[in-house]
């Protein structure tokens, strides 16, 4: 790709951001020598590149970004051309949502955390982001659902996680370890989802 002189810098035409902030919706661009390797992997039509010695994987056809190994803790990315020069990288431009390729965006400002172990985590992911959603791989007060293992609500279990999303009055919805159990995983999710409520500590 092409680079531009813009008041004595050269700076690239491309500009690549990530969403640090879920709460506020703030994104914040990507290093020089990340951002190069984001749109070269871009031009070339790579489905995925890793950054920061592959500490991070960034995902073009969902685009998004997550911890190599285990994308249940996802951030948006977006790509912008011609961008403003600014020294300042938090000082990104205002967000503007990502057409998604499905109309519904009904997680649009949800973010979810996850609680035991399931057969298929990339399944629970996706169903999320296709909805607009956003996921966590921590309990914080940004967090609007806490996803938990069925068999450990009907024990009552005291997990942390659960503990957590109790004090701070998220919904919490019970998905089966085998999930997905249907053919239609987004069904289920969403069945699921709709059943979501908050528990008492």
């Amino acid at each position: 790709y092409q680079r531009r002189v813009h008041g004595g810098k050269v700076t690239s035409m491309v500009q690549w951001y990530w969403c640090s902030n879920l709460t506020t919706g703030e994104w914040t661009k990507y290093a020089a020598g990340d951002n190069d390797i984001l749109e070269k992997g871009h031009q070339k039509g790579q489905k995925t590149v890793t950054i920061m010695n592959k500490k991070y994987t960034i995902e073009f056809a969902r685009m998004i970004q997550y911890t190599t190994g285990d994308d249940f803790h996802q951030r948006s990315v977006k790509r912008v051309e011609n961008p403003e020069s600014d020294d300042d990288d938090t000082n990104a431009p205002p967000a503007k949502k990502q057409k998604l390729k499905r109309a519904e965006q009904d997680f649009d400002g949800l973010v979810f955390a996850r609680c035991g172990h399931f057969a298929d985590n990339k399944k629970i992911s996706a169903c999320i982001a296709n909805h607009g959603g956003a996921t966590s791989s921590t309990v914080t007060k940004a967090v609007t659902h806490l996803i938990v293992e069925q068999r450990l609500l009907d024990n009552d279990c005291r997990e942390d996680k659960i503990a957590k999303a109790k004090k701070f009055g998220l919904k919490i919805m019970g998905l089966p370890k085998e999930f997905p159990t249907q053919k239609n995983d987004d069904v289920e999710f969403k069945a699921a989802f709709r059943k979501a409520k908050v528990m008492p500590e």
